[in-house]
């Protein structure tokens, strides 16, 4: 079994064409951070000289609105225009790799995995790879990015309300935890069975003509609606599982939000903040709250 750290060393030598293109997606996305807290900022604003809380010019700050808008449509096209290409780029890699590798290798009928089980892993388990390596890692930066600019900015809005979300997400990573090792399982069995489903056919597709003169049909039919009944009964676990930790998820950053909209609310009543602030509150509410969810 191949190491960690020969993993890791790896899967960064496929990336090693690709790396550019990784680099610019993820400033991309910090680009993007920017512009939608300057969003905040310029709808705060707008709210502002319409209520009258401060002065500037209402025509301005619409433009200033629309170019935003355009320019994070701009930002996240291009990125998932880079993701894509560097995806199938690191995937035809890593396939040509381990294609190569198992061409090379000595095969004696006695190995680890079956063919179809290693055909199945090259198509299934390199894609998620490639996706993984193209588009999760360069946004993890801009997630920490945005995670720490929309808290600092938020602090310069309310301190209070800041300390509070802050509260709350070191319980969502916390409960993630057991999510990730909870999906891992299910997941590591639902490509174990998978994989089982591509050996029985391969193996019985080519042996197909001595089945079929031991009559032998019906019997290889029935192991493989077995095996593809025990992967659907696997794949359905890990969807009530994945849908009641994001319905549970979902619940707790609900509390947050209303948190936030019923601390706004009091404040307002109180005359310590404006209008603008209000909604600013509410906008970075959910900045704060997706970063640690990605994060989780």
């Amino acid at each position: 079994m191949m190491k960690t750290s020969d993993c890791v060393r790896w899967l960064w030598g496929a990336s090693a064409g690709n790396r550019p293109g990784m680099f610019l997606s993820g400033l991309l996305r910090v680009i993007r951070v920017g512009v939608s807290l300057s969003f905040v900022w310029v709808s705060k604003s707008l709210v502002d000289i319409a209520t009258g809380e401060e002065g500037g010019s209402l025509y301005l700050y619409i433009g200033l609105m629309v170019a935003c808008v355009i320019f994070q449509l701009l930002c996240s096209a291009g990125a998932e225009r880079l993701d894509n290409l560097n995806a199938i780029s690191v995937k035809n890699r890593l396939r040509q790799k381990l294609f190569s590798s198992l061409m090379e290798s000595r095969w004696s009928g006695k190995e680890l995995y079956h063919s179809g089980d290693a055909l199945n892993r090259i198509e299934e388990d390199v894609r998620i790879v490639a996706e993984t390596v193209s588009s999760s890692v360069p946004s993890v930066f801009a997630t920490l990015v945005q995670l720490a600019a929309a808290f600092v900015f938020l602090m310069s809005l309310d301190a209070g309300l800041s300390w509070i979300l802050l509260f709350i997400m070191p319980v969502a990573l916390i409960a993630s935890k057991g999510y990730v090792r909870k999906m891992r399982k299910l997941t590591k069995a639902i490509r174990s069975s998978d994989s089982r489903v591509q050996e029985i056919m391969q193996e019985n597709l080519q042996h197909r003509t001595l089945i079929n003169a031991m009559e032998r049909t019906t019997d290889i039919t029935n192991v493989l609606a077995e095996e593809q009944s025990n992967l659907q009964r696997q794949f359905m676990s890990r969807t009530d599982f994945s849908l009641f930790s994001r319905t549970a998820v979902q619940l707790g950053f609900a509390a947050g939000y209303a948190t936030a909209f019923l601390w706004g609310v009091f404040v307002l009543k109180d005359g310590s903040v404006s209008f603008g602030v209000m909604t600013a509150f509410l906008q970075l509410v959910s900045q704060i709250q997706r970063p640690v969810l990605g994060l989780g």
